[in-house]
């Protein structure tokens, strides 16, 4: 099973960005769409948690991409 992740991640990193971006977004809907586990869940609460009062700060879209870009092809 490991072989087959990793010959997903390659073939899909060698795709055109609009098309990684495409299945990034079906990804993460798959994910969201499973239930969160006791600690995910108390994580996401807090930070939301943390936007409503001021005290943490969202990100623009495009310094998000910029760093996930990063992350990505550094993995």
């Amino acid at each position: 099973m490991r072989f087959i992740a990793e010959r997903i991640k390659a073939d899909a990193l060698s795709l055109p960005r609009h098309e990684r971006e495409e299945i990034a977004r079906i990804l993460a809907r798959s994910v969201d769409a499973e239930p969160a586990d006791g600690a995910w869940a108390s994580e996401v609460a807090g930070r939301v948690d943390e936007l409503r009062t001021g005290r943490g700060a969202m990100m623009p879209g495009e310094e998000f991409s910029a760093e996930f870009e990063e992350v990505l092809s550094a993995g």
